[in-house]
């Protein structure tokens, strides 16, 4: 049986990082636009799909010549997982976020590649980051040394942090309420890559290193 992959990006026009959403505007770019450019350029990925529920949104998928599917109402991010499983059968799943405007397509591509040589591996990949920060859980350090005697970051153990760059497995998994199985695969990537739009809400330095980002990288495409 042939697997395709398709890609979901879920998108807004109105969150809780900003009243505009995904259609947030840099430089004459959106968002959504710049993760939809992105994702066009993946030769694997076989479909995009932008789920949402808005007008607006419906009209940018008409103009960048990609599917539209309507998010269900009132939906938990794990239903949301649910339906795009059931929608998709015999169909590998890369879900990708435009909160995430800084991963790279070249990561994205390394990631999809890594997901096949494995041959679709069952519990699939996601992106993560290295962290060495002082985590504190139920009045205990995440870090067991630190339990101990207080060290500094260079002498802490790595911790992984998921990021919300990207997520692929399979349909079975998405079934499930998950992107992704019991044990997936971990794609590091960098801090840079790996900040999220959220973290750069009523920022005006922010903005304009966004819009500086998507200018650089435009021109050399």
């Amino acid at each position: 049986m042939k697997r395709n992959i398709v890609s979901i990006i879920p998108a807004q026009t109105k969150n809780r990082y900003s009243k505009k959403g995904d259609l947030e505007d840099f430089s004459g770019v959106t968002l959504l636009e710049w993760k939809i450019s992105q994702i066009k350029r993946l030769k694997y990925v076989d479909k995009i799909f932008v789920l949402s529920k808005e007008k607006k949104i419906e009209k940018i998928c008409k103009e960048n010549d990609v599917y539209f599917l309507k998010r269900p109402k009132n939906s938990s991010i794990a239903n949301l997982f649910k339906f795009v499983g059931k929608r998709f059968k015999s169909s590998d799943i890369l879900w990708t976020n435009p909160s995430s405007p800084f991963l790279k397509e070249e990561t994205i591509l390394k990631v999809i590649k890594k997901y096949i040589k494995k041959k679709f591996y069952s519990d699939g990949i996601v992106t993560t980051r290295d962290i060495r920060e002082y985590i504190i859980f139920k009045n205990k350090f995440i870090n067991e040394k630190l339990n101990k005697a207080f060290v500094s970051r260079q002498e802490m153990k790595n911790t992984k942090m998921l990021t919300n760059g990207v997520y692929l497995s399979s349909n079975k998994n998405y079934i499930k309420g998950f992107p992704f199985g019991e044990k997936p695969m971990l794609h590091d990537i960098d801090w840079f890559e790996s900040i999220e739009v959220k973290e750069c809400k009523n920022s005006k330095v922010y903005k304009m290193f966004i819009e500086l980002y998507f200018h650089l990288n435009s021109n050399n495409r």
